[in-house]
């Protein structure tokens, strides 16, 4: 008896991320793009402009990333396109009563502060959270042929003056090739106390959506701006300006059956792509 291997898993990444790597690459003027930014979105400093290139640093969460493939119980995560700005179905990270609103502590944790209404009660809910960075320098490893293990490489000056390898009479090139792995690692955590927060706001405490499988990537910039409490009193804070999706993963969904549930994940940004670990 054999197994076929279905995909479980769809990454994308966006039109706007790959404009911002072309951004950082060439002597271009930035556009301001501000109708692609969840910001317009949820009309959220959508006209304060970057000071810089955003970089990726947050994550947002979604509950509609797969469909039924039959009338049973099996499932299909959607394909996303790469001009799609946002998850279909996101939830907030936090959903608290504005007057219960989170301490400054809590907030830096959070961005994308949004005041909305569910069931007639008013809450303030954050739509992002910040990403936790792994490796502080861009790696640079390369593969080993016998172990196929990540081993580290350095650049040598040598390589200045590359010789290429010339194929023998078969028209195969000799010799080993060695190709430089470029990677930077990213990870995201989240608890089921967060998600029953918006479970039991929007969906009334039903458990069923509880069930993440949507995960987006967000960039941004973080700049400090002046918010509004329950009793309309102005508080600074920071929040996440230009915040794109960058990359989607869909995916059938992993249940969150308690608040004491803790999700985490592994992200490996490379050149031009995104592994999940």
């Amino acid at each position: 008896m054999s197994t076929s291997a279905h995909i479980i898993e769809h990454i994308v990444k966006s039109a706007v991320c790959s404009i911002g790597d072309i951004d950082s690459r060439v002597n271009s003027q930035f556009q301001n793009l501000a109708q692609t930014t969840i910001n317009f979105k949820y009309n959220t400093y959508h006209e304060v402009v970057p000071t810089k290139l955003p970089r990726i640093q947050y994550f947002g969460l979604g509950i509609k990333g797969f469909m039924n493939a039959d009338d049973g119980i099996l499932a299909t995560p959607f394909r996303p396109s790469n001009k799609e700005l946002d998850l279909y179905q996101p939830i907030p990270l936090r959903c608290v009563p504005i007057d219960e609103d989170l301490s400054a502590a809590e907030r830096t944790l959070y961005r994308m502060r949004v005041r909305q209404t569910f069931n007639n009660v008013p809450y303030y809910c954050y739509y992002l959270k910040k990403l936790h960075v792994i490796d502080n320098v861009v790696q640079i490893t390369q593969t080993n042929p016998v172990t196929n293990q990540q081993d580290p490489y350095q650049f040598s000056a040598a390589d200045l003056s590359p010789v290429p390898s010339v194929p023998d009479t078969s028209g195969e090139q000799s010799g080993e090739v060695v190709t430089a792995n470029i990677s930077f690692r990213v990870g995201l955590e989240y608890f089921g106390s967060e998600i029953f927060e918006a479970i039991n706001a929007i969906y009334g405490g039903d458990l069923r959506y509880a069930k993440i499988s949507e995960v987006g990537l967000y960039s941004g910039e973080d700049q400090n701006v002046t918010g509004y409490d329950a009793n309309n009193t102005p508080f600074q804070y920071t929040e996440a300006i230009y915040a794109q999706m960058c990359y989607k993963i869909c995916n059938i969904g992993s249940a969150v059956p308690s608040e004491a549930h803790r999700g985490a994940r592994t992200f490996m940004l490379g050149d031009g792509n995104l592994i999940t670990l």
